[in-house]
């Protein structure tokens, strides 16, 4: 018959019964013994928590810290005094709102020249002495106009730009290049920004307006494996990298900016600068000048001209050549071809000495104390030329004189001067002769022996205007001009100078002799004065 069980096994109950059994069987000291082997099933009930107890057997590996928590129980003594210290721990709910970091933007306003970001750059020429192993401050005011990658100075070795969304400092210490910088979101466009870059030898600094934005501490020297010459605005090994923006001024010190002097040069003032000082305004678009004592002036390239040029008055010795006025300006050089012809603060310059028919190029420059502009060209063609008398003695008249029946003689005291032109592009030279008409009555009816009429030598010949080359010679003999002939009173090669002249006779030039047989009456003679070409 089969029996039942009741199963009470950490915490697991039910009633189990028997399905089956067996028997076992063995002989025991001549005897017989047997054991009986049941086996029950059913279901018991699992409890709300395993509360059995597992053990294991096997290897474990000891760890090299123990990690335990070790647990002990038992009974112990209160003191009569408890010197526990108790420790509270209070834990609390914090927000925290990050604000974005941020260089204030400068709020000062100086002159500047604008670089249009795709061909515009200044280069200075590189100088053994800015090739220093430490103990220098690079320093740049910008005002940046677009965040793209772009060179703003550099020397290969040394340089500030923007480059992957950050404005960077680069220098090469101990042949390792270092960079510093920060994100490029940072830079306040359109407003006027000071970079500096400072190594002493043992920290390189980087500072965005008067902050420290990023430093390291390397100790060592800087080297210059590139030795090109300074680029502001560009990469200065290629045409590439252009700036876009405004640059006001950059300078190279030959030490360490302390910050009081980074807070100076962050509000424009860049004195004493050591190794070069350049200040850049629309003005000085062709040329900066260095303000140290290296005079190692900066050249810009493919900037435009600021002035214009114009002419008035034309003619065949010269023009009047005129420009407009620049703000900036204190003075304007102005060039015939590579001649300075001009240098002053007028806005207008006449010519009085040029060749006929023939173009001269000129430029004008702008300049004040730190630069020049880029020259503004023209050409402009003189008128052609003419060879002619402009001018001769007018009114001759003799003094009156009473006949006595001797030889006498009458003479004209003073004589307008004789002006002559000879502007011709292609000369051979010139000569002026005179002749006389026989001395006649008013009515004809009487007239003077031939070598009646004579003419003293000419008392100078002054070129006024024109080129001067050589003087044009002057005959000094006394002629009688109311003879048949050619009387020549002044000979000029064609090596004479081009331009205007005036011949000047002396007093009492004409002499009248008058014989005995010389009747009362008036007479009068004409004066032909006759410029002839050639020597």
């Amino acid at each position: 018959m089969y029996s039942s069980y009741s199963y009470n096994q950490d915490g697991y109950t039910g009633t189990l019964n028997e399905i089956d059994y067996v028997y076992d069987s063995w002989a025991d000291n001549g005897g017989f013994s047997w054991t009986r082997y049941q086996k029950y099933g059913g279901n018991v009930t699992k409890p709300a928590s395993d509360t059995r107890v597992y053990r294991y057997k096997g290897n474990v590996t000891k760890p090299a810290v123990d990690t335990r928590v070790y647990r002990y129980r038992g009974n112990v003594t209160k003191p009569a005094v408890d010197t526990r210290t108790y420790e509270s721990v209070y834990t609390y709910n914090v927000t925290l709102k990050y604000k974005v970091w941020q260089v204030p933007p400068n709020q000062i306003e100086l002159d500047g020249l604008t670089f249009n970001g795709t061909s515009q750059y200044f280069s200075i020429q590189n100088l053994q002495s800015y090739n220093v192993s430490k103990n220098v401050t690079w320093g740049i005011m910008i005002r940046p106009k677009s965040l793209i990658d772009q060179t703003i100075v550099s020397n290969g070795d040394i340089e500030f730009k923007i480059d992957n969304h950050k404005v960077q400092g680069w220098l090469k210490i101990n042949g390792e290049q270092v960079v510093l910088g920060f994100e490029a979101s940072n830079l306040h466009l359109n407003k006027w920004t000071h970079l500096a870059l400072s190594y002493d030898g043992e920290q390189a600094k980087f500072y965005y307006n008067n902050q420290l934005v990023d430093s390291k501490t390397i100790i060592g020297s800087l080297q210059y494996e590139k030795n090109l010459n300074i680029a502001i605005g560009k990469n200065p090994a290629t045409d590439t990298s252009y700036f876009n923006g405004d640059v006001s001024q950059f300078s190279i010190w030959d030490k360490e900016l302390s910050q009081d002097e980074i807070n100076l040069a962050s509000n424009g003032n860049y004195q004493n600068s050591g190794l070069g000082e350049w200040t850049f305004s629309t003005l000085t678009n062709a040329l900066s000048y260095d303000q140290s004592s290296n005079k190692n002036h900066a050249k810009g390239y493919n900037f435009s001209p600021l002035n214009e040029l114009t002419v008035e008055d034309i003619s065949d010795l010269g023009m009047k050549i005129k420009w407009n006025a620049l703000n900036e300006a204190t003075g304007y050089e102005l060039k015939r071809g590579e001649e300075i012809v001009y240098d002053g603060e007028e806005l207008n310059y006449r010519e009085e000495a040029l060749q006929s028919e023939t173009a001269y190029e000129y430029a004008i420059t702008a300049k004040n104390r730190n630069g020049k502009s880029v020259p503004a060209k023209a050409s402009f063609t003189t008128n052609p030329g003419s060879l002619e008398i402009l001018s001769v003695p007018s009114a001759i008249s003799f003094n009156p004189i009473t006949l006595n029946g001797k030889m006498q003689r009458s003479y004209v005291s003073s004589m307008d001067k004789i002006i002559v032109k000879d502007t011709r592009k292609n000369r051979d030279g010139w000569r002026l002769t005179v002749q006389a008409s026989n001395v006649k009555s008013s009515s004809s009816d009487k007239s003077f022996p031939n070598k009646s009429l004579k003419l003293q030598p000419l008392l100078s010949v002054t070129q006024t205007k024109g080129k001067i080359a050589d003087s044009p010679n002057i005959n000094t003999l006394t002629q009688f001009i109311d003879e048949p002939g050619e009387h020549i009173l002044v000979n000029a090669s064609s090596s004479t100078g081009q331009g205007i002249y005036e011949i000047n006779l002396p007093n009492n030039a004409l002499e009248l002799t008058i014989d005995p047989s010389t009747y009362a009456n008036e007479y009068e003679t004409d004066l032909n004065w006759i410029l002839l070409p050639g020597y």
